[in-house]
């Protein structure tokens, strides 16, 4: 059996790479979180060593040990294309299918999304395999029952004002800086689009900002005594 990269496979090609680059993109993404999560946990606990911590687990997650950011990845790589599909599929409904998406799909993945989350931290924390590492998070929602889910809920709050502000803030000194190096040359009916991209440029950045503060909200070393 041989697979022929023609014409005639063009679909199929698509979806490899489709999927391909969907599932780096996520491998992308939860190998940083990976690595914040550690920084973040020593920083919040006054302990030293963070940065070695997380240059260990970030270089095993790059060489010999891609195993549970893989499958992390992969799992959210299926979701994300199940989720477009779901999506575009229910935008015949008009606003009752997108009611029905944010209520039900956008949760769900974002619930998962999180669950892969906390595992991948206890991971890069504890150096535990992907499996071992989600039955310890059993155990702790487990031991713990509502208090993770009351953290979550209390940091969002905050998390989300500081990008809102950010997002504020930025176009508003964007556009400023706009106007004084460009003086009359833009014409002032442009002036809500240009502090729209300020706006959304700095948010993006305000949101990296935040990192820190979002991965510190896991408080996993001091619930997870299994070690």
């Amino acid at each position: 059996f041989s697979f022929e990269w023609g014409i005639d496979n063009a679909f199929l090609i698509c979806i490899v790479f489709l999927f391909s680059y969907v599932w780096t993109g996520w491998f992308w993404h939860l190998l940083v979180h990976s690595f914040v999560v550690v920084m973040a946990a020593f920083w919040s606990l006054g302990m030293d060593g963070g940065y070695n911590k997380a240059s260990e687990s970030c270089k095993a997650s790059m060489t010999y040990s891609q195993g549970p950011i893989a499958i992390g990845s992969f799992i959210m790589a299926c979701l994300s294309i199940l989720n477009a599909v779901v999506r575009y599929s229910l935008r015949a409904l008009g606003c009752v299918g997108e009611c029905i998406y944010r209520t039900c799909c956008s949760c769900l993945r974002r619930i998962i999304q999180r669950y892969n989350e906390y595992v991948l931290a206890i991971t890069s924390l504890y150096d535990y395999g992907f499996f071992d590492a989600s039955a310890t998070l059993v155990k702790l929602f487990q031991r713990t029952g509502l208090s993770v889910v009351t953290n979550e809920v209390a940091w969002g709050v905050p998390l989300f004002v500081g990008k809102f502000c950010g997002f504020c803030a930025c176009g508003g000194l964007g556009l400023g800086y706009h106007k004084l190096a460009f003086g009359d040359d833009v014409s002032s009916d442009l002036d809500i689009i240009f502090f729209i991209l300020y706006a959304l440029l700095g948010g993006s950045v305000t949101g990296i900002g935040l990192a820190p503060l979002l991965a510190a909200r896991l408080r996993l070393p001091r619930h997870t005594g299994d070690r």
